[in-house]
């Protein structure tokens, strides 16, 4: 059971204090498209300047703004609400597409497998590329889906790749950014007293 969705029914009629009735919103375009609401999108997408984003960024997010689109949007609400795991066949599909290694950070093992990742050239995926692949991510709206594609890879991969010997790197990281293979860090029990720095 979704635990947010409890705690509002269970406070509504405390945290509903109004509607807005006669409100002119801009008509809501495709899920591909950049938003017309005032600050829906990213300030550089609206035409401010920025030291940080450039071209490759803007490429970036309409690249993968549209795959997601085509790949995960029509069905997200019904894996969402059906609460199942994403298959097998969707994990090796965005992996074949590099949406795992977009989600790892920037200039590592991960993206050097591909040689494009969404419109650019993966020598120049940086920070700010992993944080639009988490922000298009989340604008799915389907909170227990995003955790099922890929928190475990996002958790459980950078410990590998930061500590893993070679043989696990081998085996381990081409397998689960192409998708074939998924990865968690597992951790015992909050009550049993783990000490995970150590």
């Amino acid at each position: 059971r979704r635990v947010h969705g409890d705690v509002f029914l269970k406070y509504q009629d405390r945290l509903v204090i109004g509607e807005v009735t006669g409100a002119k919103f801009p008509k809501r375009g495709k899920f591909e498209e950049l938003s017309q609401v005032p600050f829906a999108e990213p300030s550089y997408e609206q035409g401010f300047a920025s030291p940080y984003y450039s071209e490759s960024h803007r490429i970036f997010r309409r690249e993968l703004r549209a795959f997601l689109a085509k790949e995960v949007m029509p069905n997200a609400v019904q894996w969402e609400l059906a609460g199942t795991l994403p298959s097998a066949e969707l994990f090796a599909k965005l992996g074949k597409a590099g949406f795992w290694a977009c989600r790892l950070a920037a200039h590592g093992p991960a993206q050097k497998l591909f040689p494009n990742l969404f419109g650019i050239k993966s020598e120049e995926f940086d920070s700010f590329h992993e944080l639009i692949c988490h922000d298009e991510l989340i604008r799915l709206g389907c909170p227990g889906l995003i955790d099922g594609l890929g928190s475990g890879l996002v958790i459980g991969l950078p410990a590998v790749i930061n500590y893993g010997t070679k043989a696990m790197l081998d085996s381990v990281i081409k397998p689960c950014v192409l998708g074939d293979k998924r990865i968690c860090l597992a951790i015992s029990e909050p009550a049993a007293g783990s000490d995970v720095a150590n």
